[in-house]
């Protein structure tokens, strides 16, 4: 029962970066870089598309975690069908 709440307290703030990071992956991008820059920082399309891209991957990698503690075949059909649809979405796209 006890590792189901440091599972808790330790995925939680990191599911919640990911999700903002999903969200504005313009401001994730420049977090701790905007003393270089005199005005705001632009980020290309490029690098907006990645750090979206690697915030899917790790709230799917997470997810994939937290199911397998609970369940590994559920879990482990869950990671697999991830990493899947993230190939996809890097050499497609």
């Amino acid at each position: 029962m006890i590792e189901f709440l440091i599972y808790g307290i330790t995925t939680l703030p990191l599911l919640i970066i990911l999700i903002y990071s999903i969200i504005n992956p313009e401001e994730v991008a420049s977090w701790g870089y905007r003393w270089r820059y005199n005005g705001e920082p632009e980020p290309t399309e490029g690098y907006i598309r990645y750090t979206r891209a690697c915030s899917i991957i790790g709230l799917l990698l997470i997810i994939s975690v937290i199911i397998i503690s609970f369940n590994p075949l559920y879990g482990t059909i869950f990671l697999v069908l991830s990493i899947f649809i993230s190939l996809y979405y890097f050499l497609i796209k």
